[in-house]
């Protein structure tokens, strides 16, 4: 079986667009499906909502997003962990709304929990729910935070000091050093 597809921009496709096959039997094989709840109920109307719909669709992934104005995404992933066999994560969290210690420890917790599946930390540099929120040095903080997170999983002890954009904003301590106790086995992705 083999599909034809042009690559082109706009509603007609411009001249000189080029034209490839697919083969869509290895195309089916390697893709995987997941899908986001947003906006989100509470956490267990959103774990039935997640069975149900695994049950009637192949969905392997499920993430939600991180904004401030609905629960708590990791309380909705655990929920939904403890459903289903999916592999979860947050489609986007952002780097202002939570410190950097809660944010590794929210995503350990996850880890924990999944067992053998994967978790997905999806990281962002805001959104409009957090625009109540002073945002400094976006860029920065979001570099800073998926390092952070980075040597958090690996189970390393990160000195606060080492990510100035990070612990200037939450106002930690420079020479604090940090760690998690039981970090993750299987970090997330």
């Amino acid at each position: 079986r083999v599909a034809h597809a042009t690559a082109g921009i706009g509603k007609i496709f411009p001249r000189g667009a080029r034209t490839f096959e697919i083969d869509t039997r290895k195309a089916v094989i390697n893709m995987r499906f997941g899908m986001q709840f947003y906006p989100l109920p509470a956490a267990p109307q959103t774990a039935v909502y997640a069975k149900r719909a695994m049950s009637q669709y192949p969905f392997e992934r499920l993430w939600v997003p991180d904004h401030l104005t609905h629960e708590n995404p990791f309380v909705t992933l655990a929920a939904i962990l403890a459903e289903t066999r999916a592999h979860v994560g947050t489609s986007v969290t952002n780097p202002v709304c939570r410190t950097p210690v809660d944010l590794a420890s929210s995503f350990s917790a996850l880890a924990h929990l999944a067992g053998e599946r994967s978790v997905t930390a999806g990281i962002g540099a805001g959104s409009s729910s957090s625009d109540m929120i002073r945002k400094q040095r976006r860029g920065g903080m979001l570099r800073e935070m998926i390092l952070f997170l980075r040597e958090m999983f690996g189970g390393r002890r990160v000195k606060l000091g080492e990510f100035p954009d990070l612990a200037g904003f939450f106002r930690l301590d420079p020479a604090a050093e940090v760690f998690l106790r039981v970090p993750p086995q299987r970090p997330p992705e």
